[in-house]
């Protein structure tokens, strides 16, 4: 690839970062097109330790994402010691590394590329012979991976927010189904309108009480219960307590589906 080629590289990178929301699919997406640009076989993201600790030359790292080599596909998410020779440093390409990479690829990787990701880790992409380039691969990637390393926080916090989301949206369906066990399995009937007065829930005491399955209602007025024993002043005194205070309760006269009337005490909140 003739070294002209580099912006397109570059931008279809940029481009590859820009489209995806989530940090897994962006590294796999990334070493993808990194595979496919630079012509090494196989690339493995590595997550670095914050504090990285290269005693005797030796650190630990987990594999987050590889494309292009099965075994060590299989061994994603996992913790593994390999030089720190290896996983340290500036960005760098190697052609004679056999003793540095026989931990990692069992003897079929000779040749590295290492791009560092700042803040987050390490791509290495590997190879049995350094694929032939003609891009100055050592300095061109650096803008792009600076760019993956704010992209990958983002997707990263992204997801925090998702899990977070969809943790308060468990409790709160755990709330809400607690809610309604207490809400069905009360002894006192309860009636919820809308703010036009129409009944939009009942629980089961008020069907045991008034007659009235809660699909016969839905929709009505509560007037439907009045029994006829009090007049209208007896109702505007009850709604004046409604509007100043917030609610009202006391003794009242109301009529079951049958037309049997029966005293209840009624508590009315807004």
């Amino acid at each position: 690839m003739p070294p002209d080629h580099i912006l397109p590289v570059l931008y279809d990178l940029t481009l590859t970062i820009g489209n995806e929301t989530r940090p897994k699919p962006l590294l796999t997406r990334f070493l993808q097109r990194l595979l496919y640009h630079t012509s090494f076989p196989a690339g493995v993201f590595f997550f670095l330790p914050e504090m990285a600790d290269a005693a005797e030359g030796i650190m630990e790292a987990r594999i987050g994402a590889v494309v292009g080599d099965y075994e060590l596909l299989e061994r994603e998410g996992e913790n593994i010691r390999l030089p720190a020779a290896l996983l340290l440093g500036d960005t760098a390409r190697e052609s004679n590394a056999g003793a540095l990479l026989k931990d990692l690829g069992g003897g079929r990787y000779n040749a590295f590329l290492r791009l560092p990701v700042k803040g987050t880790g390490v791509i290495l992409l590997l190879a049995q012979i350094m694929p032939e380039t003609e891009l100055p691969l050592i300095q061109m990637f650096q803008p792009v991976l600076a760019r993956l390393a704010t992209a990958f926080r983002l997707c990263q916090e992204s997801e925090r927010r998702t899990r977070e989301m969809l943790e308060a949206s468990r409790d709160l369906e755990a709330q809400r189904q607690l809610m309604t066990s207490v809400y069905d399995s009360l002894h006192v009937a309860v009636m919820i309108t809308d703010s036009g007065g129409r009944i939009i829930a009942t629980n089961p005491a008020f069907s045991r009480i008034t007659g009235y399955g809660h699909d016969e209602i839905a929709g009505a007025n509560p007037r439907i219960l009045a029994s006829g024993r009090h007049d209208a002043e007896f109702y505007r005194e009850m709604w004046a307590g409604i509007i100043k205070q917030g609610h009202w309760q006391g003794e009242i006269w109301n009529r079951r589906k049958g037309g049997e009337g029966y005293p209840e005490w009624l508590s009315i909140t807004r």
